[in-house]
């Protein structure tokens, strides 16, 4: 049996005494964990922020493919009818180009401004950032810099121009996404196509011809260095605006492609030296190639017709009624009668061509485009004078007020005004006696009787109430008398669209200049056409008026205008001499015509002088519109209508040496000059009537045979209204039934 000492016992260990840490370590540990709570509780928020940010930068990747897609529009174009070009527009100057197709010096030289570790990160360049927020923090402010292609179009295509950190951190997460889903090659495609490079030149290609005139494979290293750098400041440090810092900013690009091994030394050298071969004359992208007045017009249309499109958002067609045959010849026209009758002083002109529908064919609003950019045809304010007169008679007959063989007093004529003055309309001839029927009112286009007939038959007040619903006129006109005589300040479309409800027989219709607005797929956005509109006038109302305007043609005060086939119009010439016009038409044509004299003031301002004394509407403006108006019937294959025109007014001359005189004391001074063109003077184009048939004074007139053989024509004296002696000054062919026709000759002139 053991012993009690022979058991082995387990010595007591000795009590550990716990060492107390130094005070330095305890408390740089508690600093630790401080540091780390702090840490987590900035780094989770900025996490929390960070993914937000990311995520929403990933829902507006799409707005970049948009972008690419809109990158890659082209320029709106308006077309005449017959398909040529007459304007493009866009906002950018821009011109789309391939990847494979960009030179590698261009790729080089922009990776050398702006990104050049572009092929090593993946949207964000850390070390690039590392440096600028080391930078930004020592000076105390936000600054540029450090941003990669991704990143610069994230700014351009998503962001904005913004220098704050949500901006920079946006930027940054789109710029990764803009790498994982786009290859390298797209992202440098895209950026070049994008950026801005002064000069409205927007992408590389458009760049290389705005500067150097160039393709982009002919650039120089040089030149694609300098483009490179363009971009951060393209409007004050392009060559064009400030070449020394174009240069200077040129070799800093340079130098940098030296560092990286993208040209050798010798490149280098040459490069440097090379000196800038800019473009001496600076290209037009964007302007009126022809029709420079037209083009005008329907851009000032298209935001009133078509509110919900910007055509310079590009893609778009807008197909117009103009023909460039008939507008070109009206424009040589009219700078050439103008050239001929300058000693006149006649300076300027304008001229309107539309057809029976409305739609525009041409449209001259001054002599030359170039020296003078105001449309008188749209914009121009003038005073229509006697071409106002057929608005008036057409409602004083149709009112009931006046009948078409009614005799209207041509006496002295003396209108008591409000203020207690007189209103005394005269006849340029000075004559004022007796009275005349309408007809003959209208075709010798009598001052008097037209103010008569205004104040006695219609009511001045009721003619202002009436006159726009009925003829479409947008001018306000002035409740006075004088209005009768074409007082009322209108542009030529206006009277255009009042004479449309003579030529269509009671409808009007607008001119107008746009038939379509389409994409470039061919689908329509738009489409236009006439918009007949009653004018509320009777036909037959129409129909006299019309017959009325055949007489002023075929023997009244614009016989200059007979040989136009089934021609119709009116003379109009301001008391001042300042304005003439002649307004007519054909069975299928609208033509309206204007002369002046066109000069400036002291201050440089457009003003109008009279033109000489006997410049006046048929004299000279009828000789103009003859000579378009027949010229466009040519173009458009009208021929001699088979109506027939049966008033007195409508006989033919016996003579084209004869003069057109009315038979009545009281012929104004423009119905006395008015004439064939053979009376013009010597610098006024006389046209030549058409070689193929003759004109209408040697035809007989357009009436059965049977009732030619009934009747028979002579000569009038004016003064008399007796048979014409060769001495009498003022003869008038008229045509009376046989056996009706005065048998005494002029007592008055006995030669």
């Amino acid at each position: 049996m053991a012993t009690k000492s022979a058991i082995r016992t387990k010595p007591r260990a000795k009590p550990r005494v716990k060492k107390r840490k130094p005070r330095w370590l305890r408390v740089l540990q508690i600093f630790g964990l401080l540091i780390f709570i702090l840490s987590v509780a900035v780094a989770l928020p900025a996490m929390f922020v960070w993914m937000n940010i990311y995520n929403d930068s990933g829902k507006l990747l799409g707005s970049i493919e948009d972008a690419r897609a809109k990158l890659q529009v082209k320029p709106s174009i308006i077309k005449s009818a017959d398909g040529v070009i007459l304007y493009t527009i866009a906002a950018e100057n821009r011109a789309w180009v391939m990847y494979k197709d960009i030179p590698a010096v261009v790729i080089n030289a922009t990776l050398a401004a702006e990104d050049k570790r572009f092929w090593e990160h993946r949207g964000v360049d850390i070390q690039s950032v590392g440096r600028q927020l080391w930078t930004n923090l020592r000076d105390k402010k936000m600054s540029g810099g450090a941003s990669t292609l991704p990143m610069q179009l994230s700014k351009r295509l998503v962001t904005s121009e913004e220098k704050t950190w949500k901006r920079k951190l946006m930027d940054a997460a789109t710029a990764m996404h803009i790498e994982q889903k786009y290859d390298k090659k797209d992202i440098i495609e895209l950026y070049l196509n994008q950026v801005f490079y002064g000069e409205r030149a927007y992408g590389i290609k458009a760049a290389a011809d705005v500067y150097f005139n160039k393709p982009l494979e002919k650039l120089t290293i040089a030149e694609a260095a300098l483009l490179a750098r363009c971009v951060r400041r393209p409007s004050g440090e392009n060559p064009r605006v400030n070449p020394t810092k174009a240069l200077s900013n040129r070799d800093v690009v340079l130098k940098v492609m030296l560092e990286e091994g993208m040209i050798t030394r010798q490149k280098y050298e040459n490069s440097i030296k090379e000196p800038l071969n800019l473009t001496k004359v600076r290209k037009q992208y964007f302007g009126k190639q022809s029709a420079g007045y037209y083009v005008d017009y329907i851009l000032e249309q298209l935001p009133k017709i078509a509110p919900d499109i910007n055509i310079e958002d590009g893609g778009y067609v807008v197909e117009t009624t103009i023909r460039t045959d008939i507008q070109g010849m009206a424009e040589r026209e009219l700078r050439r009668f103008v050239d001929r009758n300058r000693r006149n002083r006649i300076t300027t002109g304008a001229f309107l061509v539309t057809n029976k529908d409305g739609e525009i064919l041409a449209m001259v609003g001054g002599y030359d485009y170039k020296k003078g950019q105001f449309n008188v045809i749209t914009k121009g304010r003038r005073q229509p004078g006697s071409s106002f007169k057929p608005f008036v008679y057409a409602m004083a007959i149709d009112t009931g007020g006046l009948g078409e063989y009614d005799q209207i007093s041509n006496a002295p004529l003396a209108i008591r005004l409000g203020n207690g003055g007189y209103y005394r309309p005269k006849n340029s001839s000075g004559f004022s006696y007796g009275s005349v029927d309408t007809r003959t009112a209208l075709q010798w286009s009598i001052n008097i009787p037209a103010v008569r007939t205004l104040k006695d038959h219609i009511g001045v007040n009721t003619f202002v109430r009436r006159a726009k619903s009925t003829f479409g006129f947008s001018s306000d006109l002035p409740a006075v008398y004088s209005l009768a005589l074409g007082s009322a300040e209108m542009n030529p479309l206006e009277v255009a669209e009042g004479y449309s409800v003579f030529q269509r027989g009671g409808t009007r219709v607008q001119p107008f200049g746009i038939k379509k607005i389409r994409m470039r797929d061919g689908e329509d956005v738009h489409s236009f056409g006439p918009n007949p509109v009653s004018s509320q006038l009777r036909s037959s109302t129409c129909e006299f008026i019309d017959d009325c305007l055949r007489g002023v043609v075929r023997g009244g005060t614009a016989t200059a205008a007979s040989y136009v086939r089934n021609a119709r119009g009116k003379t109009g010439t301001t008391s001042d001499n300042k304005d003439a016009w002649f307004v007519g038409y054909t069975d299928e044509l609208m033509g309206v015509g204007w002369i002046a004299n066109e000069t400036r003031d002291e201050r440089k301002r457009v003003v109008y002088a009279p033109m000489d004394s006997d410049v006046m509407g048929g004299r000279y403006t009828a000789v103009l519109w003859a000579r378009i108006m027949s010229k466009c019937q040519d173009m458009i294959g009208e021929e001699r209508s088979n109506r027939s025109y049966e008033s007195e007014s409508s006989a033919p001359r016996s003579s084209r040496n004869e003069p057109a005189d009315p038979s009545l004391e009281s012929r104004s001074e423009e119905e006395r000059q008015a004439d064939t063109p053979e009376f013009a003077p010597e610098t006024t184009e006389v046209p030549d009537p058409p070689a193929e048939e003759p004109t209408e004074q040697q035809q007989p007139p357009d009436q059965p045979q049977e009732e030619q053989n009934m009747t028979t024509t002579v000569m009038i004296c004016a003064d008399s209204g007796r048979l014409a002696r060769d001495s009498c000054p003022e003869q008038t062919p008229r045509t009376y039934r046989k056996g009706r026709e005065p048998k005494r000759y002029c007592s008055l002139h006995r030669g």
